[in-house]
């Protein structure tokens, strides 16, 4: 059966919890899950067991942490740009590395959506077996942004010049975050329909992510990775995102696939209620194996 191990990584004065998720047997390799944005635990909310159960039934065992603030975790999640994000996954690295039974030879990384971000910027100066970015953009936040709020207005039969409308406001308050506007400022030009920041220290949060290019890791990338998209996602660019991995990673080193899976979203899932795509359990387990194998 499998086992969990119950993990305490230290960063400074941070307490990072998580747990590692042993199949039963050795393990073939172990893959550090790390979540998208906002203040998710070790399960990514509901998300990650049933990627887990998959990496488990293919004798991969999966490791997960709280973000700060959240859970078993000490700090706040929102005190986090990309750096102090790839510091403590760095970190939880470290703390894997010293748990008996973890190869650190077979020892990747695995981000979700805005964690795809985190894992390149991780893996590109800390060598790891492998890298897999799941809805990962290959673009920025902003560029991110307005591209969800033309898929998703567009999707919902939104009229023409309501989307341009709303993209305009967005463009706005971007400029209005570039530029160093308060809390109230950026508020008040959201208007009371728009989606402006919550309070000032999400405002900060933003600030701080915004422009964030994930390229430069990219191109400093040495390990193998593979890009997982959903066809359907109405969050990130994937043709963009897709055309950038490729650029990015031309003539250098490491091995780059890229699978988008038919008919899924920015979660991988599809079907009535939603599951994770039929395809997607393979596609990940597979591709880990044939790498450390």
């Amino acid at each position: 059966m499998p086992s969990t191990v119950q993990l305490r990584a230290t960063n400074d004065e941070l307490v990072l919890a998580g747990t590692l998720h042993r199949p039963d047997g050795e393990s073939r390799a172990t893959v550090l899950m790390v979540p998208g944005s906002g203040p998710s635990d070790r399960d990514n909310d509901v998300y990650f067991p049933a990627i887990r159960a998959g990496l488990l039934e293919r004798s991969i065992a999966a490791a997960s942490f709280d973000k700060r603030g959240v859970g078993e975790s000490t700090g706040d999640w929102r005190d986090t740009d990309p750096a102090q994000q790839a510091s403590d996954v760095a970190t939880q690295l470290s703390c894997l590395r010293e748990t008996p039974g973890v190869d650190p030879a077979r020892l990747g990384l695995f981000g979700h959506s805005q964690g795809g971000w985190v894992v390149l910027e991780v893996a590109a100066d800390d060598p790891v077996a492998f890298v897999v970015t799941n809805s990962g953009p290959g673009v920025t936040m902003a560029r991110q942004e307005r591209f969800a709020t033309e898929a998703h207005m567009s999707a919902a039969g939104a009229p023409t010049d309501a989307v341009a409308g709303a993209l305009a406001t967005q463009d706005a308050l971007m400029a209005l975050v570039r530029g160093g506007a308060d809390f109230e400022t950026v508020r008040a030009a959201a208007g009371e329909d728009g989606h402006g920041p919550a309070d000032a220290a999400e405002l900060d949060l933003i600030r701080r992510w915004l422009d964030h290019d994930p390229r430069p890791a990219l191109e400093r990338l040495a390990c193998p990775l593979l890009a997982i998209f959903g066809e359907q996602d109405l969050v990130t660019p994937v043709e963009e995102s897709t055309a950038v991995f490729r650029a990015a990673r031309a003539g250098r080193p490491g091995d780059l696939d890229i699978e988008t899976l038919p008919g899924a979203n920015h979660r991988l899932q599809s079907g009535e209620p939603p599951a994770l795509h039929p395809a997607y359990a393979a596609t990940l387990g597979d591709w880990v194996i044939s790498h450390v194998s």
